[in-house]
C-alpha cells in the first residue's frame, strides 16, 4: 500500500494533527479503477465534525484574516 495511508491510516487530521475519530470506526477506500483496497480511512463522525469546525473557526480568528 502507499506509504502515506500506512502512515496515517485510521486518522483525521483536525487543527494540524493527525487524531484518532472519536468512534473509532473506520471504512475501506477501493481504488475505482481496479478495485484494489487503497487503505482504511477514518470515519468522523458529528463530534468529530464539530472539533474540526471549532478549529477551521478558530485559525480564522487569526491575524492573516485582515491580510489582503
Amino acid at each position: 500500500m502507499n506509504k502515506f495511508l500506512d502512515q496515517y491510516e485510521d486518522k483525521l487530521l483536525i487543527a494540524g494533527e493527525w487524531v484518532d475519530p472519536v468512534s473509532g470506526q473506520n471504512f475501506p477506500a477501493v481504488s475505482p479503477s481496479d478495485g484494489q483496497l487503497l487503505g482504511n480511512l477514518a470515519l468522523a463522525g458529528e463530534e468529530d465534525v464539530d472539533r474540526a469546525v471549532a478549529a477551521a473557526r478558530s485559525a480564522l480568528a487569526g491575524p492573516w484574516r485582515a491580510l489582503t
